[in-house]
């Protein structure tokens, strides 16, 4: 985790879901939804990696005024006319959305925030949805967590039993079998391959006969 905290920076953080947007499209919605002006930003910064959007105020004044402005998402509208919900935070805090899958809903959301405690602060969990355009717009079995990450997450842990996986913007790639980032899965040191089955035909031997039972001895040696 980084040890130096931005200052007077604003975090604008996009789903995994929503298409990647422009640098045009991200100047024309902070200039025509923010309202920012020129004199008032320090730096715009695209990180592609996070999925989101830093931006530095030249003062803590600014920073404050937009922070306590905007404490709800946001409509973010693309250029074809799309628009999604993106969420505006303080940078020097890293709050991510974790999604955890596989875990069954019996589990209930204070086992959730007990297991991913050590690795920050939970701030809510819900869970999410199947979108309407589905014929049963029900909970698809995906936990939503929001965290003020300290460390990095594992992206497998056992909760409750089950082993659930786990994702996040800026999460390390890193190994499904031994949760090294030195490589992935298919270049394991400690990947269990199936040896060989050798199914080459061969000749039948008289102790083969004998464990088929004694009736077929005479007729192998008669």
């Amino acid at each position: 985790m980084a040890t130096i905290q931005r200052k007077n920076t604003v975090k604008i953080v996009f789903t995994t879901e929503a298409q990647r947007p422009s640098a045009l499209e991200i100047h024309n919605w902070i200039d025509g939804t923010l309202h920012i002006t020129e004199d008032q930003i320090d730096m715009i910064q695209l990180n592609t990696l996070e999925r989101s959007v830093y931006i530095k105020l030249v003062s803590a004044v600014h920073y404050d005024r937009l922070l306590n402005k905007y404490t709800d998402p946001v409509n973010f509208q693309y250029d074809n006319g799309t628009i999604v919900k993106v969420a505006l935070q303080r940078a020097d805090v890293n709050t991510v959305t974790v999604r955890l899958f596989n875990l069954p809903p019996e589990i209930d959301d204070k086992t959730v925030v007990q297991s991913l405690s050590p690795y920050g602060a939970v701030r809510h969990v819900r869970p999410e949805v199947w979108s309407t355009q589905y014929k049963y717009p029900v909970h698809n079995g995906v936990r939503a967590v929001r965290i003020e990450i300290k460390k990095h997450i594992p992206i497998k842990l056992v909760i409750a039993g089950y082993a659930v996986i786990l994702h996040y913007p800026g999460q390390p790639q890193l190994c499904h079998i031994c949760g090294e980032e030195s490589h992935l899965r298919s270049q394991c040191p400690n990947k269990k391959f199936n040896l060989p089955v050798n199914i080459t035909e061969r000749k039948l031997l008289l102790s083969d006969v004998v464990r088929g039972g004694t009736s077929n001895v005479g007729s192998q040696h008669g």
